[in-house]
């Protein structure tokens, strides 16, 4: 029998606007950096809401 349990609490989503280019990353509590990216050209992605 297979199962899957949590390890830990459920995260809110958060939402918001990237309408400048923009620098962002995510790290591990322990502040190491896991990924950093950026977001440079917004043309032509998405659209109005």
């Amino acid at each position: 029998k297979a199962g899957a349990d949590f390890t830990s609490a459920p995260v809110d989503n958060i939402e918001f606007t990237v309408d400048r280019p923009s620098l962002y990353s995510y790290v591990t509590p322990d502040g190491i950096p896991l990924f950093i990216g950026a977001v440079r050209n917004l043309g032509g992605v998405g659209g109005e809401h």
